[in-house]
């Protein structure tokens, strides 16, 4: 066979089996060989007698000259030898009627059953039979196999020049091609086996082809998930800006009425289990990008990359100063919240953790909290409030919900991107917040916040 080709494995040749001897055979005189072999008759006078070997003459097996008194044996061939002799080489045992020998040692009779166990080949790698003598069967390296065994393990075909092995399992060959569509990993988004440049999804562990991750052939995410469309499915466009695929669809809240529900259980968790009850619970409106954006803009003076909700407040500070000194003798601040911005389409669950997200900067606005609140501590504390609600949340039921599945998998993803994956200030500000909760609770660490604009120095507890 031609050589395996690039995968580095050995090429095998198909090798013919020994085939037994068929041209002696054990019979003593005046019986009837069994078929193929040939028959042997003694030397003697008589069938009782001993014969008088000749005195010139060796036994064909020990290569000892006969000696007065030993019985004798011949075959057809004329070759004569003890009757002593005469037993199966691997056994010792006597040698009656039927009987084989190989080729290359043909002097060496055996029993049929014996050859075909001292002679065996080995133990087949694919099945782990033993290859009985005579059997055809190949040779790859240092193992061997029944030729009836070697077919490729995934389409059942018979190998010819060139195959190939798993390196976690040696004993089972495939035809290269075979060996790709069953080992190498398929891309999430066109199924092509994939080899070389492989993109993987962070949380997912989703494999994409590389080519679809950058370049002119990049391929847009889920905008909630981030996710690639699998093979056959779709992204929805939801707005100019946004695509979302069928799962994070599925459950998506399209508006403010649709929203309300999951409003009120976000206002009554913060009374309730936070022990923050909302002064007022603003307007809610459920926005596409751009508005959210341009919102933002307004704002803050900038957008931020990763924008999804926005609480937009209207803070008015009145001075009272002496007309002869300018000196301050009253300063009063007055802060409006106005509304919660919250992106539209997007799954409930999600949409459920950025309302609790921007109902905690509400709360710290309306609490009396410096409106100059370091960013890292008071998107740090609104992070927390999310995770809160979302840890919160009893697992959707299957026998309720027929998204049941995909909605608890989308709830542990969007609690793993609070954890790990948000923007540094978010994602730095959350991991000290939590930190200070689960050693000193909520209500010690807020007021540290209030007294100080900072996150509380663990060991000062």
């Amino acid at each position: 066979m031609r050589p395996a080709s690039s995968l580095g494995i050995p090429s095998c040749d198909l090798q013919p089996a020994l085939v037994m001897n068929k041209s002696e055979g054990p019979q003593h005189a005046g019986t009837t060989g069994g078929g193929a072999p040939t028959s042997l008759a003694t030397a003697s006078h008589s069938a009782a007698s001993k014969s008088q070997p000749p005195s010139s003459a060796t036994c064909a097996i020990c290569s000892e000259p006969f000696k007065g008194g030993d019985q004798v044996v011949a075959n057809s061939s004329g070759k004569r030898l003890h009757a002593r002799c005469f037993v199966c080489t691997k056994c010792k045992k006597p040698l009656s009627g039927k009987f084989v020998a190989t080729k290359e040692e043909p002097n060496k009779p055996y029993h049929p059953e014996c050859l075909s166990s001292a002679k065996s080949p080995g133990t087949c790698a694919k099945c782990g039979e033993g290859i009985p003598y005579g059997m055809r069967y190949l040779t790859v390296g240092e193992k061997v196999f029944h030729a009836a065994c070697f077919v490729c393990t995934h389409c059942g075909e018979q190998l010819e020049s060139s195959f190939a092995f798993k390196k976690d399992d040696p004993n089972s060959p495939y035809h290269h091609e075979c060996l790709k569509q069953q080992v190498l990993p398929k891309c999430r988004v066109c199924e092509a086996p994939m080899h070389g440049k492989i993109a993987m999804n962070k949380y997912w562990r989703d494999q994409m082809c590389h080519a679809h991750t950058e370049g002119p052939s990049k391929l847009a995410t889920c905008a909630s998930c981030g996710r690639y469309a699998a093979k056959g499915q779709r992204l929805i466009q939801v707005d100019p800006d946004r695509k979302l695929c069928d799962d994070c669809q599925a459950t998506a809240v399209f508006d403010a009425l649709d929203a309300q529900p999951l409003y009120a259980n976000v206002v009554h968790f913060f009374e309730d289990s936070l022990g923050l009850p909302l002064p007022m619970t603003p307007p809610l409106s459920l926005v596409d990008l751009r508005r959210l954006n341009g919102q933002q803009e307004q704002e803050m003076g900038h957008q931020h990359r990763s924008c999804s909700g926005l609480c937009v407040t209207e803070a008015t500070i009145r001075v009272e100063t002496k007309k002869s000194t300018g000196e301050v003798v009253k300063k009063e601040r007055k802060v409006e919240v106005k509304a919660i911005l919250v992106l539209s389409h997007l799954p409930r669950t999600l949409t459920g953790g950025i309302i609790a997200h921007e109902s905690m900067h509400c709360w710290l606005k309306l609490a009396g909290y410096p409106l100059n609140l370091d960013s890292r501590v008071e998107e740090g504390l609104c992070q927390l409030a999310a995770m809160l609600w979302l840890d919160a949340q009893p697992p959707a039921r299957r026998d309720r919900d027929p998204m049941a599945e995909k909605t608890n998998e989308l709830s542990e993803y969007f609690k793993w991107r609070i954890a790990n994956n948000a923007p540094t200030e978010y994602l730095e500000g959350y991991q000290l917040a939590r930190r200070a909760y689960d050693r000193v609770g909520l209500q010690r660490l807020l007021q540290h916040v209030r007294q100080t604009g900072a996150f509380p120095e663990l060991q000062m507890y």
